[in-house]
């Protein structure tokens, strides 16, 4: 079985980096705890970054060289450019997703994104595929209800519908749906939404979890019993890919 987890709307850390200057990466909460999640469970984390905060002035550019080099050697966090909250038309997206890209060290890069509010262009389909991006995470099914008429990136309302049963390859590229928005659940309902995807796995071959930066240390203890369920009820090995 294999678990996709991903930190979606990350960039305050990296401000805290960069105006601390901690001994360590791993000295900030928010990334001491994912490195608890790995020491625990071997679990890996894919974490899609803002490349600026503007209402603080920062870039991810400003964070030291030398923490970039810790994450390569803790070996269990790759990153993916998140797009902005700014609206950005293509050309400025091109440029800050080449800037991100020529930031993060090559190996830290993954080819699994998750874009920020679902959107993106046929045209920005076709540049990130021509950059390696090989697949894009959709929207969880209780986010869908509440947004039932917006597709994620460019696929038609049926095709988004159509990711329940299994992934979808369009133009060159892999959509495929996540399962669980973990600040949407609470203990009770998340093991049973686990236990559900156990037993009815057979047309998905990736768990995908994800949350967002604001919500990690909030929700950690939920998210490390649902690594603990995982790891007791499922029958085969967990593997975890970014």
């Amino acid at each position: 079985m294999n678990i996709h987890l991903s930190i979606d709307d990350v960039i305050e850390s990296f401000l805290v980096i960069a105006e601390n200057e901690p001994d360590s990466v791993f000295d900030v909460p928010f990334f001491n705890r994912l490195r608890k999640f790995h020491y625990d469970y071997g679990a890996v984390f894919s974490i899609y970054a803002f490349a600026a905060h503007y209402g603080r002035n920062f870039h991810i550019s400003q964070v030291h060289l030398r923490y970039w080099k810790e994450i390569e050697e803790s070996k269990f966090l790759r990153f993916g450019y998140h797009g902005s909250y700014k609206n950005m038309d293509f050309a400025n997206f091109a440029t800050e997703f080449n800037q991100f890209c020529d930031i993060i060290p090559s190996n830290l890069i993954t080819n699994r994104l998750r874009l920020h509010r679902y959107s993106a262009t046929s045209d920005v389909i076709s540049f990130l595929a021509k950059n390696g991006v090989t697949e894009l995470f959709c929207r969880d099914h209780e986010t869908q209800l509440l947004f039932p008429n917006e597709p994620s990136y460019d696929l038609s309302i049926t095709e988004t519908h159509s990711l329940t049963n299994y992934p979808l390859k369009k133009n060159g590229m892999i959509y495929r749906k996540t399962d669980i928005r973990l600040e949407l659940f609470e203990s009770k309902s998340l093991m049973l939404k686990l236990k559900n995807y156990i037993e009815c796995c057979d047309k998905q071959d990736t768990l995908v979890l994800f949350t967002h930066e604001k919500y990690l240390l909030e929700k950690a203890m939920l998210l490390d019993e649902a690594l603990r369920y995982l790891k007791e009820h499922k029958k085969e090995k967990v593997c975890y890919s970014n």
